[in-house]
């Protein structure tokens, strides 16, 4: 997840939960949209990176394509600790990468 946060956010300090999911498996893992991990107030989540352009990226999940499936991937992140409003959270997108892989002959 490729986003920006505002100088002053709202509602984003509680760990989320994320999930990819592919061909109905299902990968989660506890994340926290803030960078630093005191303002998420939880241990043993995945926390966000600031790239080189200025926005900050998290990563939601992996998967494994086989090049033999076809069928949907989806993500989700949702936190329901707080139920009040949430704001400040910029998006700009979903980016899907390609992860280093090791060739056994």
């Amino acid at each position: 997840m490729v986003f920006k946060l505002a100088d002053e956010t709202y509602g984003l300090d509680s760990p989320a939960d994320a999930s990819v999911s592919v061909g109905g498996t299902d990968i989660a893992r506890k994340v926290c949209i803030q960078p630093n991990p005191q303002r998420c107030y939880a241990e043993d989540v995945v926390l966000p990176r600031e790239r080189a352009d200025g926005w900050m990226e998290l990563e939601l999940g992996e998967f494994v394509y086989e090049g033999e499936e076809d069928g949907d991937v989806s993500f989700s992140l949702v936190e329901m600790k707080r139920l009040d409003g949430k704001n400040g959270l910029f998006m700009q997108g979903i980016e899907i990468r390609r992860k280093n892989q090791i060739h056994l002959f």
